[in-house]
């Protein structure tokens, strides 16, 4: 009986290290001359993907059809997923963690393509940000139907950036929750207008009477995304032209970024001067290792994944970069777990997973790439039960 319960014991501690991977296909960036575009259904797919932990490997198990997903996102309970719509709205999708499976329950529009959302922390509101017409939004969400409910409010930006081709108008990256604030300070990245918005979320919405401090970035750097530290005083902001990670004193009674910033790092050597765009900035979270991907045509140093290890006071010193195991890394993400980083390669239309040792930061490929996932772009992760 005891080594049978043992065994039982050990068998569900490696069922539990299986996770859920959605992979949204976005298709190729528009500056992008090496990307295939691939056929319009692979571009309207989430992949449903299992992940093994324990040994980094993925397979692949069912796809959902019908979408456009340049961003998904999972709900704070696990039971929803939200996806882009092919007509740029967003879904929201209930989630079958035993299989994986995805339902749609609803879909709403939204006041232009959507690029990216987050949830706040006690689930009841999505939050939009419209990349090509300038908007953010906030829509209600009920966490025990899972209907996506009414749009509560929107904002357009207005203005330009110095870039003619790129900062031709306001162009709204990422909207991105204060999870220290409870949800109360919403901060948007704006690449258009090289500026990170804080806005205050009250009763809901956010109103010009809510809006709080404009933060100025170099000209022409296009702030794309960011990443708040989940214990010191401190945000990162990814700016997707400079190639670069602007470290913030941040004040979370204010949802102020504090300039002058603390320090600025590249996240591709400076003397390089082929082409390359920062993708994505995450955050572990004992707060030890920040990830920054590269999209680029040389490898490397663009084309890559670097770390950072976060100092005491929130300042970064690079430990390493690495090729990312495709072409043109534009999404990355950490297992629930965080003993597995995945990337997707956008062009070469693969996910590769690397095992990070979260003791010295190392990122090691498990070996593991897995081939025919079109254009991956985002991932959400939930828990195999």
């Amino acid at each position: 009986m005891h080594k049978f319960f043992i065994l039982v014991t050990f068998f569900l501690t490696v069922y539990c290290q299986q996770y859920w991977l959605y992979a949204g296909a976005g298709g190729c960036d528009t500056d992008d001359p090496t990307c295939i575009q691939p056929p319009p259904l692979d571009l309207s797919t989430i992949y449903i993907l299992l992940l093994d932990s324990t040994t980094g490997n993925l397979s692949l198990v069912s796809k959902l059809t019908g979408y456009s997903p340049y961003w998904l996102v999972i709900h704070p309970s696990g039971k929803y997923l939200f996806a882009v719509t092919q007509t740029g709205g967003v879904a929201s999708l209930a989630v079958d963690s035993t299989t994986g499976a995805l339902t749609e329950i609803n879909e709403v529009s939204t006041p232009g393509p959507t690029v990216h959302m987050s949830v706040d922390p006690q689930g009841t509101r999505l939050f939009v940000a419209s990349y090509t017409s300038g908007t953010i939004s906030t829509f209600d969400f009920n966490p025990n139907t899972g209907q996506i409910g009414s749009m509560s409010s929107t904002l357009k930006f207005y203005g330009h950036g110095t870039n003619p081709l790129r900062q031709e108008a306001p162009h709204p990256h990422s909207i991105n929750v204060d999870p220290k604030s409870n949800g109360r300070f919403v901060l948007i990245p704006d690449l258009g207008l090289d500026i990170v918005f804080s806005f205050e979320v009250v009763f809901g919405i956010f109103t010009n009477t809510t809006y709080t401090s404009t933060t100025h970035l170099p000209p022409g750097s296009g702030p794309r995304h960011m990443a708040f530290h989940p214990t010191l005083p401190v945000a990162y902001v990814l700016s997707e032209m400079g190639g670069t990670v602007t470290v913030f004193n941040y004040l979370t009674s204010f949802g102020e970024l504090v300039m002058p910033p603390l320090q600025m790092v590249h996240t591709i050597p400076v003397e390089f001067n082929g082409f390359n765009k920062a993708a994505e900035i995450i955050i572990d979270s004992s707060g030890r290792w920040l990830f920054a991907s590269n999209r680029g045509f040389a490898s490397p140093p663009s084309n890559s994944i670097v770390v950072y290890a976060i100092e005491l006071s929130g300042l970064l010193t690079q430990q390493a970069s690495y090729s990312s195991g495709g072409k043109f890394p534009r999404g990355v993400a950490l297992s629930p777990e965080e003993g597995i980083l995945v990337g997707g390669g956008q062009d070469s239309n693969n996910v590769a997973t690397f095992r990070l040792d979260r003791t010295t930061g190392i990122l090691t490929p498990s070996g593991h790439n897995l081939t025919n996932i079109a254009t991956p772009i985002t991932f959400a992760f939930i828990q195999r039960t």
